[in-house]
């Protein structure tokens, strides 16, 4: 793939050439102010990943095996493929929304450090492939590990003004839990007597289903 145009300025990675790439993370702080570092890890896997599954094609189809029956056999690893040029792509408009959206400057710090963590957490929990395509070594997956535990602590002084920055109506969440006047524990009991399950001290599913079925033993 390298060397070929693409039209999609999102699948530019796909004409790089990655032969001599090497992550360059070394400290948190690194990974921290480093946005191309992070970046070219999310490239790094979807290319490998991408490059993977099209060899298979290729050899799929080399053996006279037809389209659709090669596509097919490598439909498990082309929507992993996918999900990682999705994963790059969500990262990458992240970071370009953040920094060109009209924002405050504490909102910006807020929505940055989210930003980060969001690119940071999908290493960590794909940590499989990023380490198989060479985005990054053992070593620096500790690094990356050892700040996503810091992000928490940073984030965690904004998580309910975050979450409830999408303004969801307690009729949409449907719970007892989050509700706008904190009465949870009473909440949680109200809804718990209105269940259908504690109408009756004995659900009606177990005379029709359970003690026939025990009789039967």
């Amino acid at each position: 793939m390298s060397g070929q145009s693409v039209a999609d300025q999102s699948l530019d990675y796909l004409t790089q050439d990655w032969t001599s790439y090497s992550c360059p993370l070394s400290s948190k702080d690194q990974l921290t102010n480093s946005k191309a570092a992070i970046l070219n890890m999310y490239k790094k896997r979807a290319y490998h990943l991408i490059s993977q599954v099209a060899h298979r094609l290729q050899v799929e189809r080399s053996q006279g095996k037809e389209q659709h029956i090669a596509w097919n056999n490598c439909l498990i690893d082309l929507v992993q493929a996918a999900k990682a040029h999705m994963h790059y792509y969500a990262v990458a408009n992240f970071y370009t929304g953040v920094e060109n959206v009209d924002l405050t400057t504490d909102i910006r710090e807020v929505l940055l450090i989210l930003c980060q963590f969001f690119a940071i957490y999908g290493i960590s929990k794909y940590s499989g492939d990023f380490l198989l395509s060479s985005a990054l070594n053992a070593d620096q997956l500790e690094i990356v590990r050892d700040l996503e535990q810091h992000f928490l602590s940073v984030i965690r002084p904004n998580a309910v003004s975050l979450v409830d920055a999408f303004d969801i109506h307690d009729k949409c969440h449907n719970s007892a839990l989050g509700c706008y006047d904190g009465n949870v524990y009473q909440r949680l009991v109200e809804s718990t007597n209105d269940s259908s399950l504690n109408q009756t001290e004995v659900h009606h599913s177990f005379y029709k289903y359970i003690k026939p079925l025990i009789a039967k033993l």
